[in-house]
């Protein structure tokens, strides 16, 4: 079911693996019921306002800081291994806004973001019986 790379990484103990094949990596979660192999994001997003950060993973909120006073300095990235930058933007008072949609496509959840305010909007449908 799974690759060799996997199978041998799985066997090996490794917490995470590369898989070429793919072009895809992978995180190992192995517990005494079960093991779990999750692929990474592929598209990161950190947005950063006066006093707010924000860091997506493929459009998946995964943190988020507000600070009390204005975050100023230079932005720093650590990671164990090699990454690429392969684009960059910067805003001048962001906006961005999400909506999540059900499985026949009405709205579920709308977020706005604008400059330090997030506005989430959710939307309850009832579905009445006749």
């Amino acid at each position: 079911m799974y690759s060799r790379a996997i199978k041998n990484a799985v066997k090996s103990k490794k917490r995470a693996v590369y898989e070429s094949e793919f072009n895809k990596f992978y995180t190992i979660e192995q517990r005494s019921d079960a093991t779990e192999i999750v692929a990474l994001a592929e598209q990161w997003t950190i947005m950063v306002t006066k006093n707010t950060l924000l860091f997506f993973a493929d459009g998946r909120l995964v943190f988020n800081y507000a600070s009390s006073s204005i975050i100023s300095g230079k932005l720093s990235l650590f990671t164990n291994n090699k990454i690429s930058i392969n684009s960059l933007s910067t805003i001048i008072n962001p906006m961005a806004t999400q909506t999540f949609v059900n499985a026949v496509g009405n709205d579920k959840q709308s977020q706005l973001l604008d400059n330090t305010r997030m506005t989430v909007i959710d939307k309850f449908i009832t579905i009445k019986e006749v």
